[in-house]
């Protein structure tokens, strides 16, 4: 019988041989894309209400700025390297 993956205090145990060390990585990339799209859109979209004007650029930079480092963290994810994995879903 194998152990649980988890024991109640949240350590995590060895996986059994042959089971996906990554089981959700690319729906997990696909939600982190998403995110940084959402919000790289809304800032650009505060920027777009104000007239693109100076005062309110901090808002598509934001946006854009946090998107690209979902993107990046979504690349990690879906890596398929273990550590890289870890890194990006956290």
């Amino acid at each position: 019988r194998l152990a649980p993956r988890l024991l109640r205090t949240g350590v995590a145990m060895a996986s059994p041989a042959g089971e996906s060390e990554q089981p959700n990585a690319t729906p997990c990339a696909i939600v982190l894309v998403l995110h940084g799209l959402f919000l790289a859109g809304c800032g650009c979209y505060g920027a777009y209400q104000h007239g693109w004007e100076k005062k309110v650029m901090h808002s598509a930079y934001s946006g854009i700025g946090s998107m690209t480092a979902l993107v990046i963290c979504a690349a990690m994810t879906a890596s398929g390297v273990r550590k890289l994995y870890m890194i990006g879903v956290h």
